[in-house]
């Protein structure tokens, strides 16, 4: 296949994975509860607050956390709920922000895995392969 061609490829093939990851979960109308999920919606929705404001970033959390001011954003770093946020933002729906923020999330976790993969081998094959899998989790089954 033409050079020319494989990105735009990949790019449909890690779309479509993603959506294939994510859509079934969406579909359900719910969020699957994981282990620390709360606090971190807590922390996007209170960082999604803090941009309402004109605020780009907290240290405090007033909004959330029982609102007692709790330090939240001086011990964990705010970037790794900035997607989510974002998505908090634009869509009322938590349903909906959070699964299009991990929608993101993991294709933009297959685009960087397989870029770092052609740097290391040198193969789409290899890293349309081997990456999703270690991206989506099958390792962990």
């Amino acid at each position: 296949m033409k050079a020319r061609y494989r990105i735009p490829i990949t790019v449909v093939y890690y779309l479509a994975l993603s959506l294939v990851m994510v859509y079934p979960l969406y579909k359900t109308g719910f969020l699957f509860n994981g282990y620390d999920q709360v606090f971190h919606l807590s922390r996007a929705h209170e960082l999604a607050t803090a941009f309402k404001a004109g605020h780009f970033g907290y240290s405090y959390a007033m909004n959330s956390f029982n609102d007692v001011g709790q330090a939240v954003g001086v011990f964990y770093p705010s970037l790794s709920v900035l997607v989510l946020a974002i998505f908090q933002l634009l869509f009322s729906n938590l349903v909906l922000s959070t699964y299009m923020a991990v929608f993101v999330t993991v294709f933009l976790g297959l685009l960087i895995s397989h870029y770092a993969i052609m740097r290391l081998k040198k193969g789409h094959l290899t890293a349309a392969i081997f990456f999703p899998a270690y991206t989506l989790g099958l390792p962990y089954f």
